[in-house]
């Protein structure tokens, strides 16, 4: 049950700028558990139902503090201020990948050869970028169709390559300009867009195409035609080979990657939420109406946002993208992926001050 000095701890517990779980107890049954992603109103990313009676969720709770105080102490990949980006090169073979990690190394850290399929394994290679920014370069071994991969060693490679993706904060979609845009790119963006990875697009060896002043515009379009899930994703124009704007690839990546860190407050995303339902209310061809609560963001890495609402089921897929683009329009998250989860909000009191009352 919320209380009225709710709002204002949870006000002190953000200005501290520290980790924060909100253990919700007497979560009792289903509907108490239910009730307990109320509190995501207060903009915490961790709501945990607890029993402390019975010892449910306790013991998922301590997991959780304990994984938090050890990733502090490795220096967690998500410490903006200090912490080191993870930065995957991933890409079908032979695109440049390792050519790449050692033009932006400075030096020859990894074997670069035009025989598809050297790189077998990831490898991590730590680097400063011109700003002193530290990076994990990750060199990862080339992915091709599924149907085209070879047992043993070359199943093992690929497995490696998408397990460092799962662990990078920001991907680097290598693609091969003169090939151009081939379907294994395609589902090699895809993957990163399962994972929720801040990315960027990469278009190698741009030093070798023709080109006139149209012709980076004509790819770019070509490319957001064919990526359409992913046209948040800044896209450069590089060789890898020469150098040519590979500097750049440090920059975009840190910005990409605090954008997917970007935490926006509880109450402005509602006083945005008013405006954006009130333009285009959501409607349903069932009887009772939708009605839309308030929206609060729950995650980070990627930005996740959870919309409150009386039934999920009342809502078209399409009023998800609707909100998505004016989160979008609202806030810098070019090169991060957003997830919006409906819930539904079962115990709204008149009185509460957090619902904002669209309806």
């Amino acid at each position: 049950i919320n209380h009225p000095a709710d709002p204002e701890i949870s006000s002190i517990l953000r200005e501290t700028d520290k980790p924060v779980y909100v253990a919700v107890n007497k979560a009792d049954n289903e509907d108490s558990r239910l009730a307990a992603h109320e509190f995501y109103r207060y903009g915490f990313e961790r709501i945990i139902p607890i029993s402390a009676l019975h010892g449910f969720g306790v013991g998922d709770m301590l997991s959780d503090i304990v994984s938090t105080l050890r990733n502090q102490e490795a220096g967690g990949s998500h410490d903006h201020a200090h912490g080191t980006i993870q930065l995957a090169i991933v890409g079908r073979q032979n695109v440049g990948k390792s050519t790449l990690v050692n033009q932006l190394a400075g030096s020859q850290r990894v074997i670069a050869s035009p025989v598809a399929g050297t790189t077998r394994d990831s490898i991590d290679q730590v680097v400063h970028s011109p700003e002193g920014r530290r990076f994990t370069l990750i060199d990862t071994a080339g992915i091709r169709r599924r149907g085209k991969i070879e047992r043993g060693v070359e199943k093992m490679s690929v497995f490696s390559a998408i397990i460092s993706m799962r662990r990078a904060d920001v991907a680097a979609i290598l693609i091969d300009a003169v090939e151009g845009i081939t379907d294994q790119d395609s589902h090699i963006a895809g993957y990163c867009q399962d994972y929720g990875l801040a990315s960027m697009v990469l278009v190698n060896k741009w030093d070798l195409v023709e080109k006139d002043h149209r012709t980076a515009d004509v790819f770019t379009r070509d490319l957001e035609d064919r990526w359409k899930f992913m046209r948040y994703a800044p896209v450069i124009y590089i060789s890898a080979l020469t150098g040519q704007r590979a500097s750049r690839v440090f920059d975009v990546a840190e910005k990409v990657y605090l954008n997917a860190a970007r935490r926006i407050e509880t109450r402005e995303l509602n006083e945005r939420l008013v405006e954006w339902v009130g333009r285009k209310p959501p409607v349903s061809k069932r009887v009772q109406k939708p009605k839309v609560r308030f929206l609060t963001q729950t995650g980070t890495h990627p930005p996740t946002f959870t919309l409150f609402v009386n039934d999920p089921k009342r809502f078209h897929f399409s009023y998800r993208r609707y909100i998505v683009n004016r989160l979008r329009e609202a806030y810098d998250f070019e090169g991060t992926p957003i997830r919006l989860n409906f819930r539904t909000n079962r115990t709204r009191r008149e009185d509460d001050p957090e619902d904002i009352k669209i309806t």
